[in-house]
């Protein structure tokens, strides 16, 4: 063999190897592109954004949570706001009619006296 069909030979090697790859390079490009039209490709592409929605539909549900949980303690401390606002004016009211008594009849000073009494532990103790 001679130099110039050993240099033709060597191209002919390197042209047939180029062609091999480029015919596998297409075949896989072709592959995936198929793979993207059959519906095992679509369903695939489905379900990962369906797993993107989800996550983040979890983390709006966690930050929801979290303020129910405030809504939640917010009611219970303003219900027991509630219920000591309503003593205080049961209490009231029974002085008010302990005093409407004694200036009805006069009568009753020892129990205006533990009115005012109940009354003022009642205020000092809150």
């Amino acid at each position: 063999m001679t130099a110039i069909q050993d240099i033709e030979t060597f191209w002919m090697v390197v042209g047939k190897v180029a062609a091999v790859i480029a015919l596998l390079v297409g075949l896989v490009q072709g592959i995936s592109y198929l793979h993207t039209k059959l519906p095992s490709g679509k369903l695939e592409k489905r379900v990962d954004k369906i797993e993107e929605l989800q996550k983040r539909d979890f983390e709006h549900f966690k930050k929801i949570d979290g303020r129910l949980d405030n809504l939640e303690k917010d009611s219970r401390n303003t219900q027991e706001q509630l219920k000591q606002v309503n003593d205080g004016i049961q209490r009231i009211g029974k002085s008010q009619i302990a005093l409407l008594r004694h200036n009805i009849d006069g009568n009753g000073i020892d129990k205006m006296r533990e009115e005012a009494d109940d009354l003022t532990e009642f205020f000092i103790d809150r």
